[in-house]
């Protein structure tokens, strides 16, 4: 498209993470936003893309130009096709509804953010562009689940997940409930901090009733799920916002509680263990894949999609879901030999639901003799009551710091951010481990 440009701009951080699309620093205030500027009749448009990167990728002009190799060769692909992504969605934005007025281009930018090129139609943009913003927020968050797609996994081409799809069903219907109560629904328009405020303090005090291990008949819901409740709900009413043109207040979230973090040391399987665990008499794909995890990290997310083509010789190559980093992990012989006979493009293991998994896996732990007690939220309990699939990613990282392994070398291997909490639990140091230390002064 001609008379487009590109700026670059630094992002103005709150205390917030970093954006997870592409984590090419550790430092906040070196990342910005790109922006497009296009000439029309009425003035130069100044258009958000949407893609956030390190000033050093902008300054080094190598964002849409990637080289093998590199550490964050992957983020870089992915930046690259986002550009060309926007690139291709302007230009047919701009084919349909002209460049004479630099305001409804903007607009009609915005309210196609989630949609690829290809499916933005002069009638749905026109639907797009003439939608109230009276619709109510518990509809605006349907609409969400319904698009199937984020505001980053539209550019990835990925939907969203079946559990932030039912989590965010949730709370459209805890909305709904709570909206009731008001004679003037609550619309995306008309939305504020006190809102927000309110609708999770009236949450909070709604009883739980999640899935699997049940919280106490009428206990109230946790700060962790009050946290991430809030997460979700930032996200799908951004999402809504661009898809309708509207400007939410800025410190509509400002309130927004934040997650806390045990410092107990997480319990993990010994090496010992591990052994027991792989002697049990059984070959089933759950068995096969919960060691697999116990000698590479991976989550139960990363697990249930990898193939064969993850596998580069030794070493399983990936790109963590949850996190969007860059992955490799040497495996040794017995490893391989769990995923021997894969053939490319081939699941490496045909797995359970997360719940039948997590249950299998205490039937595993069970029939291998690991009943000793474990320290939990809950008090005391039996390991193989309480395990689940992140039991071996624990194991992994555990085991490693038990062997004296460097942090930054586990980090590279396990995907954990610098500075994580949960990675730093690890290194809570035992008195046995202060003991060993002093034996080699």
């Amino acid at each position: 498209m001609k008379g487009i440009s590109y700026t670059f701009e630094k992002v103005p951080m709150s205390d917030e993470k970093s954006p997870k699309l592409y984590p090419g620093t550790d430092k906040r205030e070196n990342l910005g936003t790109i922006f497009a500027r296009i000439r029309t009749s009425s003035g130069r448009a100044k258009i958000k893309t949407g893609i956030t990167i390190p000033r050093a990728w902008w300054e080094r002009g190598s964002i849409t130009a990637p080289r093998r190799g590199q550490r964050d060769y992957q983020q870089h692909k992915d930046a690259a096709r986002a550009l060309a992504t926007f690139a291709e969605r302007l230009e047919r934005v701009a084919g349909i509804v002209g460049i004479d007025d630099a305001d409804q281009l903007r607009r009609a930018v915005e309210v196609t953010a989630t949609m690829q090129a290809d499916d933005i139609t002069a009638s749905t943009l026109a639907t797009l562009m003439t939608a109230t913003s009276s619709e109510s927020v518990a509809s605006a968050l349907r609409d969400y689940i319904a698009s199937g797609t984020s505001l980053r996994n539209a550019i990835a081409r990925q939907p969203i997940s079946e559990s932030v799809r039912r989590r965010v069903a949730s709370i459209a219907s805890a909305w709904q409930r709570w909206d009731s109560s008001h004679r003037q629904p609550v619309t995306l328009a008309s939305i504020t901090r006190d809102d927000v405020a309110t609708f999770l303090a009236w949450y909070a005090a709604q009883p739980a009733s999640g899935r699997g291990r049940r919280p106490a008949s009428g206990s109230n819901r946790s700060g962790n799920t009050l946290a991430v409740t809030a997460s979700t709900l930032r996200t799908a009413l951004t999402w809504c916002s661009n898809r309708h043109g509207i400007t939410l207040a800025p410190d509509l979230f400002q309130d927004k509680p934040r997650e806390q973090y045990s410092t107990a040391t997480p319990y993990y399987l010994t090496s010992d263990e591990v052994a027991a665990v792989a002697g049990v008499a059984v070959d089933t794909p759950t068995k096969r894949a919960f060691l697999f995890a116990c000698m590479t990290g991976v989550r139960f997310g990363d697990l249930a999609t990898l193939t064969a083509d993850n596998v580069e010789g030794d070493t399983l190559v990936y790109t963590s879901h949850k996190t969007a980093t860059a992955t490799s992990v040497p495996l040794s012989p017995s490893t391989l030999q769990l995923i021997a006979g894969r053939r490319a493009g081939q699941r490496l293991f045909n797995l359970p639901t997360a719940a039948t998994y997590n249950a299998q896996i205490r039937q595993l732990l069970r029939a291998a003799g690991i009943t000793r007690n474990v320290t939990t939220s809950s008090g005391r309990q039996p390991l193989c009551d309480v395990a689940s699939s992140h039991l071996a990613r624990r194991t992994f990282v555990g085991r490693l710091v038990d062997a004296g392994v460097t942090a930054e070398v586990i980090q590279s291997m396990s995907g954990h951010a610098r500075g994580s909490h949960a990675f730093a639990r690890y290194y809570n140091v035992s008195s046995d481990a202060q003991r060993q230390a002093l034996t080699k002064l």
